[in-house]
């Protein structure tokens, strides 16, 4: 409606300018963009005036096809070209830019921009330029991530680990692992990896083993033994701090101990007395009967066995 009411003024100045002159009544149209204006003006007359009638203005940097002073004096189309100022941003890294009308790709052109298959825009090429304009291109990777028990294969935009997790809402624990780290550069195929890791304390019952004590024993021939007092193992309470990671116990530490019944110490007596041996065996026959008798032994304690035959 704005358009259809500025048409209308232009074009009732214009009528009135003409009044006061001669000249060829035509229809001109002026290409502003994308934006066509098609008026009524008596010919001969210059640029600048026809576009004061249609109430368009130009700013510093824009150009005018013709001149603004040059007289049209036939039907001809007056052609803008605005300066556009245009921002822009390649996976983050923004730059200004500027062209005289034109679209997207046009400019991308100009800027020695070339999108790559794994690249995304948020305007299209053909997409006329507009000042002010932020043009975002973006590139996205496959990547795998691994977390929480289970395993996906997500699209990730440029940037470091930390960034597309953050993104992906995962956030890391103080005590997390991940891998790789957290300032490494998304690319294809990275695989990555948080690993949950928790601390537990954990209190147990721990057998103290009992020590054995020997004893010699001149009793007792010597390479014989006797248990004299029954080892019995001790108990003590362990409090460990146990390190989790993804639930499976990767390590542990003692925090403290509470001996809750001492061991018994085994006593076992050692035979040191010398080995009984034979230190001589005579044989004395039966006066009626050589054939039976008894032998008579002597062995190395004094002791003597008589034995018959």
């Amino acid at each position: 409606m704005a358009t259809i009411k500025k048409l209308f003024l232009a074009v009732c100045v214009l009528m009135v300018m003409v009044t006061a002159g001669c000249g060829k009544k035509v229809e001109l149209t002026i290409k502003d963009g994308e934006v066509d204006t098609t008026i009524e003006v008596r010919i001969p007359n210059t640029v600048k005036k026809i576009l004061e009638a249609a109430e368009i203005t130009l700013g510093e940097e824009d150009e005018v096809t013709p001149g603004l002073d040059e007289k049209i004096e036939d039907v001809t189309d007056i052609i803008i070209k605005r300066m556009h100022h245009v921002t822009i941003s390649v996976d983050g890294e923004k730059k200004e830019a500027s062209m005289l009308g034109g679209t997207v790709a046009e400019l991308l052109k100009q800027e020695g921009i070339t999108l790559k298959d794994n690249m995304t825009m948020n305007v299209k090429n053909e997409d006329p330029l507009t000042d002010n304009m932020e043009i975002i291109i973006e590139s996205s990777y496959g990547v795998t991530v691994v977390h929480d028990g289970k395993e996906e294969k997500l699209a990730a935009k440029a940037g470091t680990v930390a960034d597309f997790l953050k993104e992906i809402k995962i956030t890391l624990g103080s005590d997390d692992i991940l891998e790789p780290a957290a300032e490494t550069e998304i690319s294809e195929g990275l695989r990555i990896v948080v690993q949950r890791v928790v601390f537990e304390e954990v209190t147990e019952t721990v057998a103290i083993p009992y020590d054995t004590v020997r004893q010699n024993d001149s009793s007792m021939n010597a390479g014989t033994e006797s248990v004299s007092v029954r080892g019995v193992n001790g108990e003590k309470n362990v409090t460990y701090r146990i390190k989790k990671v993804d639930g499976a116990e990767a390590a542990r530490e003692v925090l403290k101990e509470e001996v809750i019944k001492n061991p018994v110490t085994a006593v076992v007596k050692v035979g040191t007395k010398p080995a009984r041996y034979v230190v001589s065996r005579t044989a004395y026959p039966n006066c009626d009967d050589g054939s039976h008798g008894y032998y008579e032994i002597k062995y190395s304690d004094g002791t003597v066995e008589y034995v018959e035959y």
